[in-house]
């Protein structure tokens, strides 16, 4: 009797099948994978942050105040914050120099959309890696005030995407030691960071001059996407 196998033609569309099915899953496989690590990077980044605001907290009743208030920030003192703010982490290496290229951090940031920018002004006031990796950079005081303390995490050091809401966050600490995630008002209110666009992944709209995903923190922390607040944030990053 003779046995009947698969003929080539059963088999090319087999393997088409295949291949279209792999195609369409192992992209978004690998997506939803680096999501989760973004997302576990950002949490225990966060909880760092907060653990270190805390502590700093009890040894300075207004952190804004000291490093940012009566002329208290200038090109004399300009690193004051991010040297002190370090003693609160396992440092590998502190950076007190105005260009974070200087502490080996090479790559440019990007925008929530991607587009490529590199504010070297925004981030000139000193600089450290922590030893897991993490990469905290001093904004210095940005506005009026003694309103804040302004900062840039990059959950993940010098590995990429080195994208806003991705891996690059803004956070302040305002004038009552209290640790935000940043908005252009300093308010915990996601309507401010709705209407300006801050977390912005879909276009190439700035936020006041300032980087489009400077408010990504807070969509972050409270796991809303921005776009659409009923799904997740960290599980719609594509």
């Amino acid at each position: 009797m003779q046995k009947k196998g698969f003929t080539l033609v059963e088999v090319l569309i087999t393997i088409v099948i295949i291949g279209v099915v792999a195609a369409v899953t192992i992209p978004s496989l690998m997506i939803k994978k680096r999501n989760l690590g973004l997302e576990a990077q950002f949490k225990t980044a966060y909880s760092l942050i907060l653990q270190a605001v805390t502590r700093m907290s009890v040894d300075n009743d207004n952190i804004a105040e000291t490093y940012c208030g009566n002329n208290n920030f200038n090109t004399n003192t300009q690193y004051r914050f991010i040297s002190d703010f370090s003693k609160y982490f396992q440092v590998s290496q502190l950076c007190l120099t105005g260009n974070v290229r200087d502490c080996g951090y090479k790559q440019s940031f990007k925008e929530a959309n991607g587009v490529t920018s590199f504010n070297v002004d925004g981030y000139n006031n000193g600089a450290f890696f922590v030893k897991n990796g993490m990469f905290v950079a001093s904004s210095g005081c940005w506005w009026t005030g003694t309103q804040g303390v302004d900062f840039v995490v990059d959950t993940n050091g010098i590995k990429g995407p080195n994208r806003f809401g991705y891996d690059l966050f803004y956070f302040q600490i305002n004038n009552q030691n209290v640790l935000l995630p940043s908005t252009d008002k300093y308010k915990f209110v996601i309507s401010y960071a709705q209407s300006t666009t801050c977390c912005n992944f879909t276009s190439t709209e700035k936020c006041n001059g300032m980087n489009n995903g400077t408010a990504c923190s807070y969509f972050a922390i409270k796991d809303e996407y921005p776009h659409d607040t009923s799904k997740k944030y960290w599980e719609s990053l594509h």
